[in-house]
């Protein structure tokens, strides 16, 4: 599946998309959330489930998680931080600009650990 880590209208949020519900389900278990079901649009592709959680229970996901993360490490941990400054201040912004200027690395030409 695919995850995300994002700052959404003023509250951290975690999301993950897959075509393998229990994956989400056992998720939604430890952690809280909800799951919606996404309905095929052409015959040729499959039900897709998205799992999202919010605010304190996305930030306990975020700090339980991080020493597991590589790539997605940096966007959970500055998350995080995010939190920590009041809602209107400049560092709030700045990081939040940071997190989604994260979202858009592309990468190219990387070996795989295994080359």
């Amino acid at each position: 599946g695919e995850g995300t880590f994002d700052f959404h209208s003023g509250t951290p949020r975690v999301r993950a998309v897959n075509c393998y519900p229990a994956t989400l389900q056992w998720l939604r278990a430890l952690y809280g959330g909800a799951i919606r079901v996404t309905e095929p649009s052409f015959p040729n592709h499959r039900r897709v489930f998205r799992w999202r959680v919010t605010g304190q229970e996305a930030r306990t996901l975020c700090r339980q998680v991080l020493p597991y993360l590589v790539e997605k490490r940096p966007q959970a941990a500055l998350l995080l931080r995010i939190g920590i400054y009041p809602p209107a201040s400049a560092m709030r912004a700045h990081l939040i600009r940071e997190l989604s200027e994260l979202k858009h690395i592309e990468y190219r030409n990387e070996q795989s650990p295994s080359d």
